[in-house]
């Protein structure tokens, strides 16, 4: 493999501030690695003149960055800030004294919402003064020769009046989007820096693309297990040559995969190996809150070893010898396996989404047993692995795979419970899970103090009364032996359709449940989705109502109802509907035909904000369950 120019890397101290020190032994590995930059994504975590409103402990002084950046340059990697100048600007955007330039302003609601305040309005007449203000004095600490201006995901632009006005047509928001990049690259500029800059809003404003300064140096992140194209990341998730439409158009790129999977750094350099254009890779890393960096360094080091020229099994092999002075086939082999197979963060494994749903041919058996073995295979290396990077690597990945495989613990458990009901021994299936998590939860809080000493808050011990609470909610209400499955399917994991159950029984509505219903493997469309109701009911189900609204829409078919009385209900007919529901008979069936609520683009979806919000609903009479209806049972 050829080798990339640009060989960075980035590290988010935006969403998790690190040590010094660790910023120190993370720029040695990198620059041991192969990579040539370390690309700091900031936000405002550096405490200027001007902007003063963070705490302390919140944020680095320009001396620390400094000696970041004088460090670095002993080990030949350059130091390149990264500052969001329109989405990401929650950290901005949080005080008193500066959330008046939020695009959300009272209660507002988003996009996707929700009121938080991520993005800024760019039309407030204050806003490029403040903005202006503070990346030239950042701009002003690093020599390097690049400034990192975000520009991604910026959800909620154009949706305050004063920027309705300002933008009435789509044409008009792109135009503002230009207009914004160039004022920002002026800004940049003035300070003797070229603009890097992330691509992906460009799916959203494809009719501006060619008016974006050539000087600017656009990222293309992908972040899918095997890179093949360039695919869309919300709006119907299109498919595109991008290295090709850039390089057509007179732009240099880099290539950025991030650090999830093994497999997406891997296809994703050897994908852009060659491309016209491409002068580099950056590999990313976001969000390591309620996690930490050690479990995903393998990754780090095989791509930046697989960027200086390595094929990527030499640069596996070569970073198994690097981190773990480690040539042993089976370790390899296991560890290849785990990081091939994904790491949760956020705790995305115990959620209700993730418990709840299960795909519509069943749990993923396999997957689980390969996660369960190779905690156990690399838990033997334990001791043998002697290296100080090994050691922490190894133990954060067993840590990492011990969540993975709780979360399995608690899949089996409630789908064992839906499918056969709540008795005592499989009440403590679940219960032992939730006390195990507990466990896990203690040990994370523990590391944190030594992987992060001095850092506050600790995460884990901030949560850990949450997420005892919440699992607790979800044992009792499965203990209630009631609960609803709707059957569901989407094309991709990127809807953002919310979906509402209700149930009616002695004439009275119900409440069950709401949220954005999603198969739980990204290469499966099909799914069951399980809400259990926590309110005793032994009259019979009369009605259910399905109501959805958002983007992209989502099928919907069969529906379900199991009483606390162990009887079960089904749908005899379609009652009404309203909003938009095509082949609503769909719903009577329990197989894989569907009804579709919404429209099928979310593209269509997010620039028209009344298609957005419209409520599709159908109401189902139900009945309850009998063998002699099916068509078998009569013959």
């Amino acid at each position: 493999m050829a080798e990339f120019k640009m060989r960075w890397a980035q590290l988010d101290v935006a969403r998790q501030m690190e040590s010094i020190e660790f910023i120190e032994k993370f720029i040695v590995l990198l620059a041991d690695s192969g990579y040539n930059g370390l690309e700091l994504y900031l936000e405002d975590r550096i405490r200027t003149a001007s902007y003063q409103y963070p705490a302390e402990n919140e944020t680095y002084t320009v001396d620390e960055i400094k000696h970041i950046i004088d460090f670095a340059a002993q080990h030949n990697m350059e130091v390149i800030p990264c500052v969001a100048t329109l989405g990401h600007a929650e950290r901005f955007l949080r005080h008193k004294e500066t959330e008046h330039l939020a695009e959300l302003q009272g209660d507002m609601k988003g996009r996707f919402g929700n009121s938080s305040k991520l993005t800024f309005c760019i039309t407030h007449p204050e806003f490029y003064d403040f903005i202006g203000t503070y990346l030239k004095e950042v701009a002003s600490i690093f020599p390097s020769a690049w400034f990192h201006i975000g520009l991604d995901e910026f959800w909620d632009f154009n949706m305050c009046e004063r920027c309705k006005k300002a933008m009435p047509t789509l044409m008009d928001e792109q135009k503002m989007f230009i207009k914004h990049i160039n004022k920002i690259r002026d800004i940049i500029q003035s300070c003797g820096k070229r603009v890097v800059m992330w691509s992906d809003m460009f799916e959203f404003y494809p009719d501006v693309f060619k008016e974006v300064p050539r000087d600017v140096l656009l990222i293309d992140w992908q972040y899918l297990r095997d890179i093949r194209c360039y695919q869309g990341h919300l709006l119907d998730v299109d498919n595109e040559n991008r290295l090709a439409v850039n390089a057509a158009c007179g732009f240099d790129s880099l290539v950025a995969p991030a650090d999830y999977l093994l497999s997406n750094s891997q296809s994703y350099f050897k994908y852009a190996e060659g491309k016209t254009g491409v002068l580099g890779g950056l590999f990313t890393c976001w969000e390591k809150n309620d996690n930490f960096i050690y479990r995903y360094l393998p990754n780090f080091v095989s791509g930046g070893l697989q960027m200086s020229g390595m094929k990527p099994d030499a640069a596996y092999d070569a970073m198994c010898k690097k981190l773990f002075d480690c040539e042993d086939t089976v370790f390899k082999s296991a560890l290849k396996i785990a990081m091939n197979n994904g790491l949760y963060r956020h705790f995305a494994g115990i959620t209700d989404e993730a418990i709840l749903t299960r795909d519509y041919h069943g749990l993923n058996h396999s997957e689980i047993t390969v996660c369960k073995s190779v905690h156990a295979i690399l838990n033997t290396f334990v001791g043998k692995i002697t290296t100080e990077w090994g050691k922490l690597c190894l133990t954060d990945l067993l840590d990492a795979l011990w969540e993975k495989s709780l979360s399995y613990d608690a899949l089996v458990a409630a789908h064992d419970i839906f499918d056969n009901g709540c008795t005592a021994d499989r009440r403590k299936n679940f219960s032992d899970f939730r006390c195990s998590f507990a466990d896990y939860l203690d040990r994370m809080a523990a590391r944190w103090l030594t992987y992060r000493a001095g850092i506050t808050p600790n995460v884990f011990e901030q949560c850990q009364k949450e997420i005892g609470a919440r699992l607790e909610k979800m044992e009792n209400a499965l203990a209630s032996n009631a609960w609803i499955r709707v059957n569901g399917t989407l094309p991709d994991g990127f809807g953002v359709e919310y979906v509402e159950v209700e149930y009616k029984t002695a004439g009275e509505w119900h409440f069950a449940g709401r949220g954005v219903f999603k198969p739980s493997n990204e290469n499966i469309g099909t799914f069951c989705r399980f809400i259990p109701l926590e309110k005793d009911f032994d009259t019979p189900v009369e009605a259910v109502r399905l109501t959805t609204h958002g983007l992209g829409g989502v099928g919907l078919n069969f529906v379900e109802v199991c009483a606390n009385n162990g009887k079960r209900y089904v749908p005899r007919a379609v009652l009404a509907l309203s909003g938009k529901v095509s082949d609503p008979v769909y719903l009577l069936n329990n197989n894989t035909t569907f009804a579709w609520f919404g429209g099928q683009s979310t593209r269509y979806d997010y620039f028209d904000r009344h298609a957005a919000e419209q409520r599709n609903r159908a109401v189902l009479e139900m009945q309850e369950f009998d063998t002699n209806d099916i068509a078998m049972a009569q013959k």
